[in-house]
């Protein structure tokens, strides 16, 4: 009885939203835009735009918050590219957020409706047509016209809500992109993207590159592996790549298996690249600058379930890129992971009855791997459990097991605990099986100990 009162309130509400929705876009928005274009006030549509989208989500039930917006640099100008219909309400938001922001939208979205067209001028959006390559040129250009060098950047979306229905100014937006003048015609081609930002840092710049999912890297393997990693060895040091690519990979959200996949071994085999995973609010931040300010490639792997974790960082940070750390110091089991596994690890820590037994290290940084801080605590504990959301299967773990046991250290025990070999679960349940829980670490932990 509960059931279907709830599934009938729902569905209640579900209608109810739709047609309000639709009152305000048949009704409320074209008054709107005629009241803008008679007031000639672009205010009233960034007002009018804004709240329809948080009338749209609250109606929907769609939790909505707006986060960042006071890190936004409001004397620097930005340009939005929409790539498709879902990308136009967010920029609106953004609009009231920055003062400065241009926004490029394709032309046949306004196609047939004057009115519509006539807001967006006044808007000061500048419509895209995609079939004619001189027209968007000039398009962009125009969009570009009297930005300072150095004081733009330019965004690329490809989906800017994340699954709460949270807009995140300048994150998961798909591609970012440092610019010095001119903005150029980026097409949302991740491999084409790619290889050129390899140029673009070997002419001098230092690009920044956000692949939307780390699935997606498979796609820039070629820039990366045969070209960023090499420069700088087959030309006898004489260039260097300081390339960042930025990409949120990993389970924990229900993304199945195209946008879930633990990808830091598929680049931990390639010399020239550092692979760092930050794990902290602190490391995100910390290891992102370090990496800007470095001179080599850097893939920089954010663990999507941590997006939302919160935690102070200061002002001063210790900017380096290599170097495990420990965060929980133990006597007789040394337990390593990162990323979405390390705390995983942690929170079967926590469930021990002595949980001072357990020393449990942050790898950070898969490539360099830092073994002489695996080697000292292994030395003091005598005994190895190695955590990764990554597949066991010729996994990170095993190449931490290696060298422990090649550099002849007394070893107890050794033990791996990795993602199955399998590809990622969509559903909820199965895919937290098919990764390392806080349960399954506990037990291999009292069976160590």
């Amino acid at each position: 009885m509960k059931e279907a009162l709830a599934t009938g309130i729902a569905a209640v509400r579900s209608v109810a939203a739709y047609v309000l929705v639709s009152l305000y876009v048949l009704l409320a928005a074209p008054l709107g835009m005629l009241l803008a274009l008679a007031l000639k006030s672009p205010a009233i549509l960034y007002v009018l735009g804004h709240w329809g989208v948080r009338l749209a989500f609250g109606l929907t039930g769609i939790r909505f918050r707006v986060i960042g917006a006071e890190r936004l640099r409001r004397d620097r100008a930005a340009v939005f590219v929409a790539n498709h219909q879902s990308n136009v309400d967010p920029p609106v938001c953004y609009r009231a957020l920055h003062p400065q922001l241009r926004f490029l939208y394709k032309a046949e979205l306004a196609k047939g409706l004057p009115l519509l067209e006539r807001a967006f001028r006044l808007a000061g959006f500048i419509p895209v047509d995609r079939k004619d390559r001189e027209s968007a040129r000039f398009a962009v250009e125009a969009a570009a016209r009297g930005l300072k060098s150095g004081d733009a950047f330019m965004i690329f979306p490809e989906g800017t809500r994340s699954r709460t229905g949270a807009l995140l100014p300048f994150k998961k937006g798909g591609f970012v992109m440092a610019i010095k003048a001119q903005v150029p015609i980026v097409p949302v081609a991740v491999q084409g993207v790619c290889q050129m930002l390899v140029g673009a840092a070997m002419a001098g710049l230092r690009p920044v590159l956000e692949v939307p999912y780390g699935d997606f890297l498979a796609l820039c393997a070629d820039a990366l592996i045969n070209h960023a990693a090499k420069f700088r060895f087959v030309s006898g040091g004489k260039v260097a790549v300081p390339l960042v690519v930025r990409a949120p990979f990993g389970p924990g959200h229900g993304y199945g298996a195209a946008h879930s996949q633990s990808v830091e071994r598929w680049f931990a085999h390639v010399p020239g690249l550092i692979v760092a995973v930050p794990s902290t609010p602190y490391d995100a931040k910390a290891m992102l600058k370090a990496a800007l300010r470095g001179s080599e490639p850097v893939l920089l792997l954010e663990p999507l379930s941590l997006y939302e974790h919160a935690a102070p960082v200061p002002a001063e940070l210790e900017l380096k890129l290599s170097g495990a750390r420990v965060i929980a110091p133990g006597t007789s089991l040394t337990c390593v992971g990162y990323g979405r596994a390390l705390y995983a690890a942690m929170a079967a820590r926590g469930k021990l009855p002595d949980p001072g037994r357990v020393e449990v290290i942050d790898l950070r940084c898969i490539l360099p791997l830092d073994q002489a801080a695996l080697l000292a605590s292994v030395r003091k504990t005598g005994a190895l459990l190695v955590v990764e959301d990554d597949p066991k299967t010729f996994g990170i773990g095993g190449e931490m097991v290696a060298g422990v046991v090649e550099a002849g250290l007394p070893l107890r025990q050794a033990m791996r605990l990795g993602g199955a070999d399998t590809p990622t679960p969509y559903s909820a349940s199965a895919e937290g099986a098919a990764f390392p829980s806080p349960g399954q670490i506990l037990d291999v932990m009292q069976q160590m100990l």
